[in-house]
């Protein structure tokens, strides 16, 4: 009795069939795909799935067989039914009685072909233990909406798999094989296409030796997900807007018109401005309009550094794979009251996950940043997404990003229901491509420190002040000329040098020494931290010419007898230095706002370079202990006392002329002390040259650094008879017009 053909695939869903289909397949193209996706959710919900093969039956199973039935075995149509009713005992009468007819069909085929009696006894009960341990829930199946229990079977089938198979389908139910083996092979098996039919298409391809059940799920997957996309509402930004930006981002939700499926948004930069005042009052003006409306908002000047806390608010769980870096992290995406907004929003950080994994090609990084990015929302969650409104929510930064951290947040964020809002001061800028940001560049830089949230701080210019900057631009940019201040940042560079070239560089501008540069806005300040060791051919007259030559008027700090620093005049104590010190990083606006704070009263960019310069030092442990035994905090308490006449030489250092000058002269045994190490190295790194003049030779801060941050020059012989004082006071000789007398006495002196 032959298998039920069938026409087309969809007869598997046909209903009321007593007998199942038994089919095998080679190929695949996209029809047979669909169908096997479909096929396979049916499989899960009430049928059987076999991907490495039918087990062989254990020993346990055969002993249980035997306990129950018995080892006795007899070749009957009768025998075999009686058993089943004592097996199967939940199963159909007529689904025994079918089992039984095709079981004994087969074994009477086995025993034709010279199978002997313990061939088919073994045989037997091998189906009967399948029967009972792998398929009791195909034979026990009672059809829902009169389908029938579905099997699936992927792989190469064996002699006896066939076989089996075979007499399910007679049973009713239908059987699929996903064959991995080739008809020729399989020809072997059934010569005459007795035991199952073939399916072709006419554009098939090979399933390939590798092909499971979980290509068929990833089918399956990718279907649900496009289903899902399909009714997820996206973002459609910046295409309704017609041509000012700000009138669309005053424009209410219901007005934007947005297509069915959409929302529609906005993601603008505004590089530079037309003008400072005109551009400062349209901002103003937005910012009226969010108060106004109550609109939820967010404007930050730059976006803070994340604290540990906020990275540990996220939750994360061990991630093996990218689906498990997505399912996982999206479920932080969380206080979105409206549903269809927060699908939304997590469906748009996966495929923001995705992008970023696929660009970093490393798991562990793409958690990192996707954590970190994750915190950077959470931070503004409430803020944007607690209240509702007419409106969007908007986000303005008034300012650069400064990592990829904080352009991924932007990225992530603009795809969602809010608008969002770059201001660059610069119009030449550079800002991170993303095909949705609208960029508007103007010709100008906006001149404004912040978002104007008020207009009481707006200066307008007049024409001729415009005019006087274009000019001092058009002078001062890339011409090697620089005007009073005109960079405020900057860092040094020590040179190695001749002891011969320390005379005469040390009276030049720093534009003029070698090395020097500016490199975007930052001055490299070429500068001197020598120590001259020993007199120079024992000429002692050309010595003190040689030092006093050092001694530049009003610009040059002289050092004699330590300290250096005044250890009992503290403003700032040590209890209050080492809280404005968290893991390596200087808390400078803290110390800005502390009561004793002493560089106050300098330039704003001044103070800047100043307190960037001591975290710079802690960081560089240029200092023994740092880091250790508690020297940063005396470095910071040290450095936060400087003395006023140290500070007037900062406030009127300009990075591009002539810096200060800090000489040393140590004549005598008495040591320096560590906060004096501290005052040189710092001096050091703001900018100053520094010489130390020391006839003897003697060692004194280089005890103090972890490095040899000194050039010392062997200049001559070492002398311990001079004193600072004979050094620095002893008359100069100054070329003068003589009279007669004095040529006559210089004369008889020589």
């Amino acid at each position: 009795m032959p298998h039920s053909h069938l026409n087309k695939l969809t007869d598997y869903y046909t209903s009321n069939r007593q007998e199942g289909f038994i089919y095998r397949i080679h190929g695949k193209n996209k029809y047979i795909e669909k169908f096997l996706a479909d096929y396979y959710e049916q499989v899960k919900s009430y049928g059987l799935l076999i991907e490495v093969k039918i087990p062989t039956p254990t020993e346990d199973n055969i002993r249980f067989y035997k306990d129950v039935l018995t080892d006795q075995f007899i070749l009957s149509y009768e025998f075999i039914e009686n058993n089943l009713e004592k097996w199967l005992t939940v199963a159909t009468k007529s689904t025994r009685e079918m089992f039984a007819k095709h079981l004994y069909k087969t074994l009477s085929q086995h025993k034709s072909s010279g199978k002997n009696t313990n061939i088919l006894k073994n045989t037997y009960i091998k189906f009967m233990c399948w029967a009972y341990f792998r398929f009791q829930r195909v034979l026990n199946f009672t059809p829902v909406n009169n389908n029938s229990t579905k099997i699936l079977y992927i792989g190469e089938l064996s002699k006896h798999e066939l076989e089996f198979l075979s007499i399910l389908a007679f049973c009713g139910a239908d059987v699929l094989i996903v064959s991995r083996t080739d008809e020729v092979k399989y020809k072997i098996l059934d010569p005459k296409d007795e035991l199952s039919y073939i399916y072709k298409e006419p554009t098939m391809i090979p399933f390939g030796a590798e092909y499971r059940a979980a290509y068929i799920q990833e089918i399956i997957n990718k279907k649900i997900q496009a289903e899902k996309e399909r009714n997820i509402i996206k973002s459609y930004s910046n295409e309704w807007v017609n041509d000012d930006a700000f009138l669309g981002l005053i424009t209410k939700t219901k007005v934007r018109n947005a297509k069915p499926g959409y929302f529609n948004n906005i993601f603008v930069c505004f590089k530079g401005a037309d003008d400072t005042t005109s551009f400062a009052k349209k901002l103003n003006n937005l910012y009226q309009n969010i108060l106004e409306t109550n609109r939820p908002y967010v404007i930050e000047n730059q976006i803070p550094v994340l604290w540990p806390n906020e990275i540990s608010i996220v939750k994360r769980k061990l991630i093996t794979s990218e689906d498990d870096m997505c399912d996982d992290l999206k479920r932080n995406i969380e206080k979105i009251p409206n549903r269809i907004f927060l699908e939304s929003a997590q469906e748009t950080f996966v495929k923001i996950a995705k992008e970023i994994n696929f660009k970093e090609k490393s798991l562990q990084k793409s958690t990192n940043k996707l954590v970190q990015m994750l915190a950077l929302y959470k931070r503004y969650e409430n803020t944007l997404f607690e209240k509702s409104s007419e409106y969007p929510p908007i986000f303005i930064l008034f300012g650069h990003t400064k990592n990829d951290i904080e352009v991924n947040f932007l990225k992530f964020l603009a795809r969602l229901y809010v608008d969002v809002v770059i201001i660059l001061k610069d119009p030449n800028e550079q800002v991170n491509n993303d095909p949705n940001l609208c960029i508007v560049e103007y010709d100008n830089k906006l001149k404004l420190d912040e978002f104007p949230k008020t207009l009481d701080s707006i200066v307008a210019t007049t024409t001729a002040y415009n005019a006087e900057q274009d000019l001092e631009n058009l002078i001062y940019t890339d011409t090697g000329l620089y005007k009073q201040h005109q960079i405020g940042k900057a860092s040094s560079l020590t040179l190695r040098t001749t002891c011969e070239e320390l005379d005469i560089l040390w009276k030049e501008e720093l534009k003029f020494r070698p090395n020097f540069n500016v490199e975007n806005n930052n001055v490299i300040m070429p500068v001197i931290f020598a120590k001259i060791s020993g007199v120079k051919n024992d000429n002692i007259k050309e010595y003190y010419k040689r030092v006093q030559n050092f001694v530049i008027p009003k610009n040059t700090l002289v050092k004699v007898a330590p300290p250096f620093i005044n250890r009992e005049v503290k403003y700032m104590d040590s209890t209050s230095a080492s809280h404005f010190l968290k893991n390596g990083r200087l808390l400078k606006e803290d110390i800005k706002k502390h009561r004793d704070y002493k560089f106050g009263h300098l330039r704003r960019e001044m103070q800047d370079h100043l307190l960037d310069k001591i975290e710079l030092l802690i960081n560089l442990r240029l200092i023994e202990g740092t880091g250790k035994n508690g020297v940063e905090y005396l470095i910071l308490q040290s450095l936060l006392n400087l003395d006023d006449n140290f500070l007037k030489q900062m406030q009127k250092f300009d990075f591009t002329k002539q810096n200060p000058k800090v000489v040393v002269i140590h004549t005598k045994e008495r040591q320096h002390s560590i906060e004096d190490a501290i005052f040189l190295v710092y001096s050091n790194l703001v900018g100053c040259d520094i010489i130390i003049i020391s006839p003897t030779g003697y060692r004194s801060f280089e005890r103090f650094y972890s490095k040899d941050i000194i050039q010392e020059h062997q200049d001559g012989e070492y002398r311990y008879d001079l004193t600072a004082n004979e050094i620095l006071t002893q008359q100069k000789l100054i070329p003068k017009a003589k009279n007669i007398i004095e040529k006559m006495i210089n004369k008889w002196n020589n």
